[in-house]
């Protein structure tokens, strides 16, 4: 997904729930924020290797795979 132009930024939010993940997303992104999702850490780091630029990234505490810290 690429950040829209006239975007407040670009967001990556990690989160195992499903439903979290979504309604954060749907947050910022009414909000005016170009917004990346994964539900993995893994997946998380697979966008960050391939994104030009991320301005924040959200992410949960406790996952499977990796924690947020």
């Amino acid at each position: 997904m690429q950040a829209e132009k006239n975007s407040k930024g670009k967001i990556l939010c990690i989160d195992d729930e499903p439903f979290i993940l979504t309604l954060l997303s749907r947050i910022l992104t009414i909000e005016g924020y170009s917004v990346l999702t994964a539900l993995t850490p893994t997946k998380a780091i697979e966008i960050v290797d391939n994104e030009d630029s991320i301005d924040l990234i959200i992410s949960d505490y406790l996952m499977p795979e990796i924690t947020g810290t």
